[in-house]
């Protein structure tokens, strides 16, 4: 039986024999990816569940199979490829991927599930590994050695990089902290500092081996992207503008203003400190919502590519900086609302804006400096909307009058008994729906409702627009027991040592006594209270014996009862 996680096949014979439909699909769950130095159309890539698989001239190939995880092409001959399978099992093609040995020779750790290595950027031959320890090979992964000890044998390293222009800087992190050598591991300094939990990647400026910056992973408000100018001995946080999703790893352009680009698992961020004036930006046009897990850049044809965990391999050009100012535009929906409900703006300004201020005229906020705000509005009126956009090069606004319409909810409705009929004033509606204890009622879309049973009874009325409001009523039925109220009464803490508070949430406006009986039936305390929605009250039972005392609330047509015990 033929069988691979993801995708979709087919059998016409019970079984025995299967037929791949998967051709064409994009569902390919990459770990990482691996540029050619030399080639804008071949790349290699590691898939859960689906092997090393080999792009070139827009042919896929697996060429090894398992769980492909981190895998690399290298830098100075598409001859030599790297691949892997979970927990380090590290393996080496010097033919282009056609046959593969593994390269473990010496290795006495075992890496994590994804186990970060690497090649020497200055010299082919020499790999790096991040297992509990990094691990060091000078002969294309024929034998390792060790070249660290600060790892403990049971954690495993999530991260390593070496500096490209200074193979000397080698740094290396478990997901809680950073490590950094400047004599190529031959002593190593911690350098976490004052970098957060959940690191998740490491990269280094191209040009400068102490310019290195660290990907946040979880889901901390502010904390995504961190940079140090002094190769870890101080961290700056650099998440502006980033959404609070895991940040998973950085691809650095450099080009004299700090370009970079971040993979989150929502897409891709862009930020410069001229253009975006040092604020991510959204960069994410036609990818999907999926994860992205690696990013490189082919700098000879000024393309970045995007490994996904779900949606294969995308790719787009490299940003382009903005040479003139924004001209400022939006969208919104709806336009038409009613009061209490709200708006979701969209930027579509062009020319890269990096800083957005609207106005909305009977909004709440009524100013906003997001790119995308939501506003919600509560009178009824028709209202203009101003956006003031801006990038480094200029500003432009654009205000549209009567804009957003905002419809009146229409006026609350009354529910009349007769006998066994409810009727909604006024009767003037355009639409109706009756419910009972929150129940739709079927059929029952006219003014007026059948009773059935004691309950709540409550009807949503609609108008024209669209417009909604709602009204109540607590029915009892002759020869039915009164309604319970226990659900809506609630008491704590409970137990209790002497403060009780209760909160009551009747279902309609009634007046109602409130008492408390001990276990043997005498009244401690009563009180009446005319409730009208919430109504909070506090008990002090510190004076009276350790027990059990029974709370009861009883209205015209309904009881309700809690127990409660002192201590």
């Amino acid at each position: 039986m033929q069988h691979a996680t993801g995708g979709v096949f087919k059998t016409t014979n019970t079984g025995s024999s299967w037929t791949d439909l998967s051709n064409g699909l994009e569902i390919a769950e990459q770990y990482g990816i691996g540029l050619s130095a030399s080639s804008s159309t071949e790349w290699i890539t590691g898939w859960q569940d689906n092997g090393t698989n080999l792009a070139n001239a827009g042919a896929w190939t697996e060429v090894m199979g398992g769980d492909g995880m981190t895998a690399f092409i290298d830098n100075t001959s598409n001859s030599y490829m790297y691949g892997e399978q979970y927990d380090g099992t590290f393996n080496m093609s010097s033919n282009g991927g056609a046959t593969w040995n593994q390269i473990t020779n010496g290795l006495t750790e075992t890496g994590g599930w994804n186990t970060p290595w690497c090649q020497d950027p200055k010299s082919s031959s020499t790999l790096f590994a991040g297992l509990s320890n990094v691990w060091k090979s000078t002969n294309r992964g024929t034998s390792w050695s060790k070249i660290s000890t600060f790892g403990s044998g049971t954690s495993t390293l999530a991260a390593i990089a070496v500096a490209p222009s200074n193979d000397q800087y080698i740094y290396t992190a478990y997901t809680g902290s950073m490590y950094g050598t400047t004599n190529g591991g031959g002593t190593w300094t911690n350098i976490t500092g004052t970098l957060p939990g959940n690191i998740s990647n490491i990269t280094v400026d191209p040009t400068n081996p102490l310019h290195v910056f660290a990907t946040i992973s979880g889901f901390s408000t502010g904390i995504k992207v961190y940079e140090s100018t002094n190769a870890g001995t101080t961290w700056v946080n650099i998440s502006n503008g980033l959404p609070n999703l895991p940040a998973n790893c950085l691809a650095y352009q450099g080009n004299g203003i700090n370009a970079m680009y971040v993979g989150t698992d929502m897409g891709v961020y862009y930020r410069d400190t001229t253009t975006t004036a040092g604020t991510w930006v959204n960069y994410s046009t036609d990818l999907p919502n999926v994860i992205v897990s690696d990013l490189k850049i082919y700098a000879p044809g000024n393309i970045l590519r995007a490994a996904t965990y779900g949606r294969g391999t995308w790719q787009i050009a490299l940003y382009q900086p903005a040479t003139t100012a924004p001209v400022a535009y939006f969208t919104a929906f709806p336009t038409k609302l009613c009061v209490g409900n709200t708006v979701q703006f969209t930027d579509t300004s062009s020319n890269e804006p990096t800083s957005w201020n609207w106005t909305f005229a009977g909004g709440t906020p009524a100013t906003s400096t997001s790119q995308n705000p939501v506003v919600t509005y509560s009178t009824a009126g028709t209202y203009q909307v101003k956006m003031v956009t801006s990038n480094g090069i200029g500003t432009d606004s654009i205000t549209v009058i009567n804009y957003i319409t905002v419809n009146p909810n229409p006026t609350t409705p009354t529910i009349v008994q007769h006998n066994d009929t409810l009727d909604c004033t006024p009767s003037t509606y355009a639409f109706y729906q009756w419910y009972k204890t929150a129940t739709p009622i079927a059929g029952a879309t006219t003014a007026q409702c059948v009773i059935t049973a004691t309950g709540i009874y409550k009807v949503i009325v609609s108008d024209s627009n669209g417009c909604t409001n709602q009204g109540s009523l607590l029915v009892k039925v002759l020869g039915i027991n009164e309604i319970a109220l226990n659900d809506y009464i609630n008491v704590y803490p409970n137990p209790t040592s002497g403060n009780l508070q209760v909160v009551f949430n009747v279902p309609t406006e009634d007046d109602y006594t409130v008492s408390l009986t001990d276990i043997l039936g005498q009244t401690i305390y009563t009180t009446k209270l005319h409730i009208v929605g919430e109504y909070t009250q506090n008990l002090n039972l510190s004076g009276y014996g350790k027990g059990i005392y029974l709370l009861s609330v009883t209205g015209k047509d309904s009881k309700g009862v809690k127990k409660i015990m002192l201590y």
